[in-house]
């Protein structure tokens, strides 16, 4: 739900696709890579105030979009999904940062935020869009 201050807005990751090392860091990263310290553990927020996460996008902003489900239990089907049609590059350093996450508490032994994924599944009713650009 989002909280009485504003929006919330999480981004999320699904597979390598969506991220690409590349060999320079991704300037627009530098907030969120800042604030990775403070949120290392699962429960912890940070205020994100005046920031537009559309500059992490790259300059082709095609995307295809569908409704569809998290990807973790209870696997709620609320989500909509919008896939870029290009990856956002970052650098290795970047993407160290970003799996220094834990998926556990400050409290409980360290677990990469990484491969928490289901298998592939069927599109069932899904419609796959692309909005014309």
């Amino acid at each position: 739900m989002p909280k009485s201050q504003g929006e919330k807005l999480d981004l999320m990751t699904q597979s390598n696709d969506d991220l690409e090392i590349g060999k320079t860091p991704k300037p627009e990263m530098k907030r969120i890579i800042e604030e990775i310290d403070a949120i290392k553990t699962k429960g912890k927020e940070v205020p994100f105030l005046n920031f537009d996460p559309s500059i992490l996008f790259p300059q082709n902003r095609s995307y295809y979009t569908y409704q569809g489900s998290f990807t973790t239990p209870p696997c709620d089907e609320c989500v909509t999904w919008i896939l870029l049609k290009e990856p956002i590059v970052v650098s290795a350093d970047q993407m160290a940062k970003l799996r220094s996450l834990s998926s556990n508490a400050e409290n409980e032994p360290f677990c990469p935020l990484e491969d928490n994924w289901r298998p592939l599944q069927p599109i069932n009713h899904r419609m796959v869009r692309s909005p014309c650009q």
